[in-house]
């Protein structure tokens, strides 16, 4: 499953890079998939492109996940970068920007790439995203300067709803199977 989410971000990233797009807020509408896995296994996965980022909201057997994928090329010192505090950053409908600590990682692709997977950090970010009206701001943040930023449609935005659930389902049947309560959520 989590080989899939890769082949997904991958793909997705692949064809923005090397078509050379620039695509502006107004075609940077929110994507939802939900797919069932081997196993009972279930992943979901929300995303939005804009001109200089690919934002992902996603559930699968690794949990609850935000990520911002960046044309950027990584390298061996690329993960010196870490020690800068990164941050994703989000604005929703021109408000003040809200930064979520994460960590840059390399994907399939040899790009940096923003994970954020604490769970609450991410349902918070996911809420706020969801609920936007006009737009979307997205970028990374290192040593307080912007990069790759983004500005998204809020068009499907209100799609990660329905990661949230999925990943909230998957919590609740884990959970009923090892003997505890569902959670109140």
């Amino acid at each position: 499953m989590k080989h899939r989410l890769r082949q997904i971000v991958k793909a997705s990233t692949l064809v923005i890079i090397s078509s050379g797009l620039t695509i502006s807020s107004a075609n940077a509408e929110w994507i939802y998939k939900k797919e069932d896995k081997a196993f009972g296994e279930t992943q979901a996965i929300a995303m939005a492109v804009g001109d200089s980022s690919v934002a992902f909201v996603s559930c699968d057997g690794d949990g609850l996940k935000i990520s911002v994928a960046t044309p950027e090329d990584w390298s061996d010192s690329t993960s010196s970068l870490n020690l800068l505090s990164p941050k994703i950053i989000i604005a929703i409908d021109g408000q003040k920007p809200a930064s979520f600590d994460t960590t840059l990682n390399e994907n399939g692709l040899h790009k940096i790439v923003a994970i954020t997977d604490e769970e609450d950090v991410v349902r918070e970010a996911a809420s706020q995203i969801s609920t936007a009206r006009k737009r979307v701001d997205i970028g990374v943040e290192l040593a307080g300067k912007k990069f790759y930023a983004s500005r998204l449609s809020a068009v499907g935005a209100k799609k990660i709803k329905n990661v949230l659930a999925t990943c909230a389902k998957k919590e609740n049947v884990e959970e009923g199977e090892s003997g505890e309560a569902p959670s109140k959520k």
